[in-house]
């Protein structure tokens, strides 16, 4: 029997690589203010979003820290160059994929971001993620002085002219 706390969601496919305890570690994540989701529907341009996005953060990382040089600071660091990568999900991993999460070292049955991903996201600043989760399913608690969890009623969206119908014979078409 489900606890009377505990939120129950319609059911959604999910893909062999995600379990339901990676899920429930999606939904518990703490939001920071810079963090940044793709989401999207399978097959409706996910990777040419992500790349758009890490870009667009990379120029702003780059035209920083030329300020920064050009204003005498010798601080100031590289320029982005050392932010190569081999694919965009370097940056913007997959969200709800068990390969992103690990076991926390404090306690075995809580997972955290895998060491790889927030290494790469504390080399780019910022946290950036691709997830075809359900709003429903997202994180909704923002980190308060970098550690404690409140709930967070902000809400951002953002839409193209296709819709669920469009992307859904994209995925039928892709899988055939």
């Amino acid at each position: 029997k489900a606890s009377s706390t505990m939120t129950t969601f319609p059911p959604m496919p999910l893909l062999p690589i995600t379990s339901p305890s990676t899920i429930s570690a999606c939904r518990e994540l703490p939001l920071r203010p810079s963090d940044i989701f793709i989401c999207s529907y399978p097959k409706s341009g996910t990777t040419w979003t992500q790349h758009i996005v890490l870009t667009l953060l990379l120029a702003d990382r780059k035209y920083k820290i030329a300020d920064l040089t050009s204003c005498g600071n010798s601080d100031a660091g590289n320029t982005g160059d050392d932010l190569a990568y081999n694919h965009v999900s370097d940056y913007a991993p997959f969200f709800e994929i068990d390969a992103h999460w690990q076991s926390s070292p404090s306690t075995n049955s809580t997972k955290v971001l895998a060491d790889s991903v927030r290494e790469n996201h504390d080399r780019l600043g910022r946290r950036v993620f691709n997830t075809h989760l359900r709003w429903d399913m997202l994180p909704k608690r923002r980190e308060v002085d970098g550690s404690t969890p409140q709930n967070d009623d902000k809400e951002g969206y953002d839409a193209d002219n296709t819709g669920p119908s469009d992307d859904n014979d994209s995925h039928i078409h892709k899988q055939r």
